[in-house]
């Protein structure tokens, strides 16, 4: 699973940077923040992960960004390797604060 989160983090990376998306600018740079600390560790933090996916999910939302379909499924993927760390939904009122990743 942790290989698995790295390599949809860093798809979704690279499917961003290629976009051009008004609003998407925030979601890139808390990608980027996400995969240096994920570089930085032995053991993926699922919470981590649980809190990129509601940080995504709350932006897109916010700030009406259209997903394409690559992006749609890797964040649904994102989204169920999160509910697995057991602290999903413990940390939502802070879903749109992109310091939580630095």
């Amino acid at each position: 699973m942790q290989n698995e989160a790295k390599g949809i983090i860093l798809e979704l990376t690279h499917d961003f940077s290629k976009s051009e998306v008004a609003g998407s600018t925030e979601i890139k740079a808390a990608l980027q923040k996400v995969t240096a600390r994920l570089n930085a560790q032995h053991e993926i933090d699922l919470g981590l992960v649980d809190r990129l996916a509601n940080y995504i999910t709350y932006t897109v939302f916010t700030n009406k960004i259209r997903l394409t379909q690559t992006q749609n499924l890797l964040l649904s993927q994102l989204i169920s390797i999160g509910r697995t760390s057991g602290l999903e939904g413990t940390s939502h009122e802070h879903c749109g604060d992109a310091s939580q990743f630095d």
